[in-house]
């Protein structure tokens, strides 16, 4: 009888399976409008830098941060690429960035139905909500009872 080494370490190959990214990126509707009117828009140049960072991680030659940063520009280039992946999938229609936010949901459920959406609100999305809530709130005070 061969004798066995309990103590031995495993010689089976071990793989860590990498976590099922999404698709695009993608957000709940609630989410993308209080966080657009809460940052005055800086949350759109973040949700077209997340889905054209998509597009890069996926070998196009492109740069993310600068499509990002000139998303009024950018952004309807992005639309029509979420319009035909959607396409493919059986989806027809996005051109405001809430539209083309629930195109890359739905396209999320189809490819990547294991993911939810992005992660909850997080303490960072809050910070900024109630900042720019705030804002809003002196704005609208100003307005009504401006300064004598």
């Amino acid at each position: 009888m061969a004798e066995s080494n309990v103590y031995a370490p495993p010689t089976a190959e071990l793989v860590d399976p990498a976590p099922a990214r999404s698709a695009f990126f993608a957000v709940s509707p609630l989410e993308l409008v209080v966080m657009s009117t809460a940052t005055f828009g800086i949350y759109e140049i973040w949700w077209s830098y997340q889905n054209w960072r998509v597009y890069q991680s996926r070998g196009e030659k492109l740069n993310a941060a600068l499509r990002g940063f000139f998303a009024n520009f950018t952004n309807f280039p992005l639309f029509g690429r979420l319009r035909d992946a959607g396409t493919v999938l059986g989806f027809f229609s996005c051109v405001p960035l809430v539209a083309a936010n629930s195109v890359a949901l739905r396209l999320n459920e189809r490819l990547t139905p294991d993911r939810r959406i992005s992660a909850p609100w997080t303490p960072l999305d809050l910070a900024g909500s109630l900042l720019g809530l705030t804002l809003w709130g002196f704005a609208i005070w100003a307005s009504f009872f401006p300064a004598p």
